[in-house]
């Protein structure tokens, strides 16, 4: 009988732990004067801070169960 490789392959228990939440990220495309007149209206507000205000989403923390 052969031994188990102790090298390479996949382990029971090896690598991170999961903690069950994910990160979920958007990615917005407008033309370079649209950017410029965003800018100039959020008033020193960060853009995605004021792009969800205008959109009335909250940002909260979602955790999505494991599946």
């Amino acid at each position: 009988m052969k031994p188990k490789p102790t090298h390479g392959g996949k382990r029971a228990n090896a690598g991170r732990k999961s903690t069950g939440a994910t990160t979920v990220s958007r990615s917005v495309s407008m033309p370079v004067r649209t950017w410029a007149a965003l800018d100039a209206a959020r008033e020193g507000q960060p853009r995605g801070v004021f792009i969800a205000a205008k959109l009335g989403l909250h940002r909260t923390k979602i955790i999505f169960p494991k599946p």
